[in-house]
């Protein structure tokens, strides 16, 4: 490369570098008022440094002196020992993640501009310090492969700074979420009157991998965080590993590691829950055994423990399973002739059919003694929920609704796949398309009607199994992991596609995660102190105290004293409050009306709202409000509050002065 080439290519990344110091600088200004802006420190510490920016980059091109200035600069960069340059991107790369989620910074709301700002001028920085001799083709391709890491350390970041040792819920579900998973291997944790089995509002299926850190004495709440978070990182990158695994020598430790850092960033977009991720690594393990018999039998057992959670996870294995082999076969045959072809993706789609849908049948009809009507009677109660079709659309819950949510994390990866076919990389025949088509089709209907469910439409979960069969499909065309690690990306069309595939991803990474901004000490044992001042009173007098909300606090011995009662979980009163003729509502009015309980332990409770007050979730916010709320009040009255954490305590009316 020529040297002119090569100090404009510096140039240019270390102009890039001012501008975005420039958007950057300026996103920190109040433009309250003129008056106030002018008064401002930072806004004319801004325009200096814009001033000495524009002139020393504007005018430093055509000046000998500013060249020798870049010549010396480079010379410098080249003369660090490769290992600690190595260090320095390194640290670069961390730096978004680390000071966004786990350091203290001056304003405590960081917005999703800062962050991506951030980190592009992390990813220029990167360039201009280590990359900025290289093609302009090569430059595009880093620049954006850095940016890809730095959404996949975020990524993992926003989960790890949720391992902590504070007491209270770190979000709505999580404290009961805990006492669900709890009850499978740590039911021995609670002291109970009753001799039936504690309730817990999921199935064993989906409390299975996080009811198994319950197996450990003594397990502190510190410590389930940082299973939980395991349990909601390993699995993804399991999954995709294990999808590229065998093409590794072929596309290179480059390649491999590309695919396996964007499939898991695609797969974050969805939010994917680990318990759907277990059945579709059996079922990847599956594919791959050569040994059909066991192929058939890990099929099946994964569509039999898919289907426990959710109906509708009953028939992904096997199809997830029928295709993967099918698109594993060179150029097969729907034909009489070439049936020999299709045993292995017949074989295991029948196998997750007969796993997922025959078998439970079967119990069914057994444990009800032939009562063959009951069967599917989870069907019903599935699909009786009330359905918020405006969530596909821009709405308060999710801002851009769901189809444009899934449009905007999919539509890049089907625009790649058909540049990769018209470029003859994607060698898949038509009868292999068409099964493509068909099936992804299929999930992501399914997914867009689950996603109306009261509870959801919040992000993209409810569309896993599009969004897992999406990245099954781009692992086979193995060749673009191959080629994207050797080769760099145009000025084109296809070139912009290959950007906006990694990019789109990359930039939903951003979305959430923030530092956590937690009670100070005393306040937190003042909380707590109140808590078990109800606990003791209740234990002491024979009573019932009820934790509609922070059921953790037991679970890990943060609160003595307590008999456990399981009625009247938050999430379970909220699943029922969408059922109008639920006797469970009515069985929660007459005890509150009777004042069953001398406390109950929830989160804020209002006697009035106004509209702000409904947040994203509002139509299950008013229900509330109105079946929950409001005939707590008429019964019972606040004696505690507290919003930072959100803990009320409340006593029956006409008792709260004793």
């Amino acid at each position: 490369m020529s040297e002119k080439k090569y100090l404009l290519r510096f140039w240019v990344l270390l102009g890039s570098l001012f501008f975005l110091s420039f958007i950057f600088l300026f996103s920190f200004l109040t433009f309250k008022s003129l008056s106030s802006t002018l008064n401002s420190e930072r806004f004319w510490f801004f325009n200096i440094w814009v001033l000495v920016c524009v002139l020393f980059w504007g005018l430093g091109w055509r000046n000998q002196k500013y060249i020798k200035i870049s010549k010396t600069s480079i010379n410098i960069i080249e003369s660090i020992p490769l290992v600690i340059r190595r260090i320095i991107i390194g640290v670069t790369l961390f730096l978004p993640g680390t000071i966004y989620l786990f350091i203290q910074i001056p304003y405590q709301q960081v917005t999703y501009f800062f962050r991506v700002m951030f980190s592009i001028m992390c990813v220029v920085f990167i360039l201009l310090f280590n990359n900025a001799g290289e093609s302009g083709k090569k430059l595009i391709k880093k620049g954006m492969l850095y940016f890809l890491f730095i959404a996949f350390i975020f990524s993992l970041f926003s989960i790890l700074n949720h391992v902590t040792d504070y007491p209270f819920s770190l979000f709505w579900s999580e404290g009961n979420r805990i006492w669900d998973y709890s009850i499978l291997f740590g039911e021995g944790r609670y002291l109970v009157d009753s001799t039936e089995p504690l309730y817990a509002f999921t199935s064993q299926a989906r409390s299975f991998l996080w009811s198994l850190a319950f197996l450990i004495p003594g397990l502190k709440i510190q410590s389930y965080r940082l299973w939980d978070a395991l349990v909601k990182t390993l699995p993804q990158l399991i999954f995709v590993a294990i999808l590229i695994w065998n093409e590794r020598k072929r596309i290179g430790k480059v390649g491999t590691f590309i695919f396996i850092t964007w499939g898991f960033v695609f797969l974050a977009q969805g939010s994917i829950y680990a318990h759907i991720m277990l059945p579709a690594i059996i079922t990847i393990l599956a594919v791959k055994n050569k040994k059909i018999f066991i192929s058939i039998i890990l099929v099946g057992f994964a569509a039999y423990f898919a289907q426990i959670d959710r109906l509708h996870w009953a028939f992904a294995p096997g199809l997830w399973a029928g295709l993967y082999s099918l698109l594993l076969i060179s150029d097969p045959k729907l034909s009489f002739k070439n049936w020999k072809q299709l045993n292995k993706p017949v074989l295991l789609g029948l196998a997750g059919l007969f796993g997922g849908v025959l078998i439970p049948i079967g119990i069914n009809f057994l444990q009800n003694s032939g009562g063959g009507s009951e069967a599917f009677s989870s069907i019903p109660s599935a699909f009786s929920q009330v359905l918020l079709w405006d969530r596909l659309l821009p709405n308060l819950t999710y801002g851009f609704g769901i189809i444009l949510g899934i449009t905007f994390a999919a539509l890049p990866l089907y625009l790649l796949i058909v540049l990769l076919a018209r470029k003859r990389v994607w060698k898949f025949n038509r009868f292999q398309n068409m099964c493509i088509a068909i099936i992804a089709v299929a999930f992501l209907v399914v997914g867009l009607i689950a996603s109306t469910k009261i509870g959801g439409g919040a992000d993209l979960h409810n569309l896993d199994l599009f969004i897992l069969v999406s990245v099954i499909v781009l692992s086979t065309a193995s060749d673009f992991w191959g080629w994207i690690s050797n080769n760099g990306i145009n000025f084109s069309w296809a070139g912009l596609i290959i950007c906006v595939f990694f990019i789109f991803p990359s930039l939903y990474m951003f979305r959430s995660g923030n530092r956590l901004l937690l009670p100070q000490a005393n306040e937190i044992d003042g909380i707590l102190a109140a808590i078990q001042e109800a606990a003791d009173d209740t234990w002491e007098s024979g009573g019932e105290i009820l934790f509609m909300d922070q059921r953790q606090l037991i679970t890990f011995d943060l609160i003595q004293n307590v008999k456990m009662i399981d009625d009247f979980d938050k999430k379970v009163l909220i699943n029922e409050l969408f059922h109008p003729d639920s006797n469970y509502i009515d069985g929660f009015h007459q005890d509150i009306q009777n004042q069953r309980f001398m406390y109950i332990v929830s989160d804020p409770i209002r006697e009035f709202r106004s509209e702000a007050d409904f947040s994203t979730f509002a139509d299950e916010e008013y229900l509330w409000w109105e079946w929950v709320e409001i005939p707590l009040l008429e019964n019972y009255v606040v004696i505690f509050e507290s919003f930072e954490p959100s803990v009320f305590i409340l006593a029956p009316r006409g008792e709260e002065s004793d």
